[in-house]
């Protein structure tokens, strides 16, 4: 629907503000994107959130992972510290 496509428009144009790459994943049209990979941008934005919270609230910085499961997304966080975020696309496995 129209309301979907502004979402992920709005989301992914978040996303590329607040984390810039040279691929394009985020760039693809709505049709290529698959169910999963709107989780994982929510699971992006959410993780987000948590990060400038802990930074506001106890002024510490940190690093994440995103990805479809918690082993893959824990090898993610450490990819690029300190205070980055990196997300594992189902395509990137």
């Amino acid at each position: 629907s129209s309301a979907n496509a502004d979402l992920l428009t709005t989301i992914t144009n978040t996303m590329n503000t607040i984390a810039p790459r040279e691929e394009s994943w985020f760039d693809r049209p709505l049709e290529q994107w698959s169910t999963e990979d709107k989780y994982l941008l929510c699971g992006a934005m959410v993780v987000q959130s948590l990060r400038e919270s802990v930074l506001q609230q106890l002024g510490f910085t940190c690093s994440a992972g995103v990805a479809t499961n918690k082993m893959l997304a824990k090898i993610a966080s450490a990819m690029h510290k300190p205070n980055k975020q990196t997300i594992v696309p189902p395509s990137g496995v």
